[in-house]
């Protein structure tokens, strides 16, 4: 049914997406206490990292699973209830930051980086806004609210955190990759 090579990845990106959803739904858990000022339910999250570097190594569909799942898993266990919106929305960041992918995935060259920034940043951008906009009809929020109260603190904290973290993880990953001939897919 599948080749060799076929079979090995999906098994790497299903590892990838059980893996990045363990690890993303434990950064979650970690910093909950961290809550952005005037920002409703919006926590500082350095863990959207991982959705995003899921997305940029191993695939749209992993980076959406481990974004989704993760955010999920975390609620679940803060007891913080069920926001599918939400959990789309963190989902989209490691869907856009897999898709569109170039040809070379030289992790030491800034042109690459920056794809994989470019990438996130629309994924942030469009995750955030639906999830702010659910709310419109989730928790009847006006427009004012939905704007300065759930998009722009999550839109911020995410894509500043990405903006910082993305680029030293990425760059490390194509050191050690180039220097150990690590490949994972």
């Amino acid at each position: 049914m599948f080749s060799p090579d076929r079979r090995k990845r999906l098994w790497i990106q299903l590892g990838a997406m059980i893996v990045g959803s363990l690890l993303y739904s434990i950064a979650i858990y970690l910093t909950s206490s961290i809550q952005i000022p005037s920002a409703d339910n919006v926590q500082l999250r350095p863990g959207v990292v991982i959705p995003i570097i899921c997305g940029a190594l191993f695939g749209p569909i992993p980076g959406f699973v481990s974004g989704f799942a993760g955010s999920l898993f975390a609620d679940q266990s803060l007891g913080w209830g069920w926001w599918p919106y939400w959990y789309l929305g963190n989902g989209l960041m490691g869907l856009f930051s897999g898709l569109f992918r170039p040809v070379s995935s030289d992790y030491t060259r800034l042109s690459t980086v920056f794809g994989v920034l470019v990438r996130a940043a629309i994924g942030i951008t469009l995750g955030m806004a639906i999830a702010s906009i659910s709310e419109r009809w989730i928790t009847q929020s006006s427009w004012d609210d939905i704007l300065w109260v759930n998009f722009l603190p999550a839109f911020l904290s995410d894509l500043v955190n990405a903006a910082i973290l993305v680029p030293i993880i990425l760059l490390f990953y194509g050191i050690l990759r180039e220097s150990t001939e690590l490949d994972p897919a």
